[in-house]
């Protein structure tokens, strides 16, 4: 979890777009390093910023305070429901923000989530594609049977002839 102190620090010392649109433009233009969303939005913005910053590949966290108490601790006197870090400056916010890193994003978890569940949909077709060909199999034998049984049919009727 990143620690108050470490953002206040990247505020005062480095460089921080405050706000959902100044941080989509620094998620766009890939100056942004780090997103930090504050606990409880969700708004269609905070969407888009979650959205776009997965695309990206740029790094997410999740403020455990709401947006008043994340602009309390940017040292404004307004709430900041989101913030971009394009230079940390003299904090170690992206050092904590890596340390805290899952062993995989939300966004490769979900998708190897749909990879494994569109194999498993292939696989069930392919059963049952195998099964309806089993099914068929039956059907041709006893077609096979009754061309049989015509023959003799045929023959017995040529020897009652001659």
């Amino acid at each position: 979890m990143i620690q108050p102190n470490d953002i206040r620090l990247a505020v005062d010392s480095g460089d921080v777009a405050l706000g959902a649109r100044q941080v989509i433009r620094t998620i766009e233009d890939s100056s942004a390093k780090l997103v930090v969303i504050a606990s409880g939005n969700k708004t269609d913005a905070i969407n888009d910023i979650k959205y776009v910053s997965g695309i990206s590949g740029i790094r997410l966290e999740v403020f455990a305070g709401n947006s008043m108490d994340l602009g309390a601790v940017c040292g404004k006197p307004y709430s900041v429901s989101v913030l971009a870090v394009i230079d940390p400056g003299n904090s170690n916010v992206l050092n904590a923000a890596e340390n805290n890193a899952p062993a995989k994003s939300e966004e490769k978890a979900d998708e190897e989530r749909e990879k494994a569940g569109a194999e498993e949909e292939e696989e069930e077709a392919n059963e049952a594609a195998e099964g309806e060909e089993q099914e068929e199999e039956p059907e041709e034998s006893a077609d096979a049977d009754a061309d049989e049984a015509e023959s003799d049919e045929a023959q017995e009727i040529n020897e009652q002839s001659d």
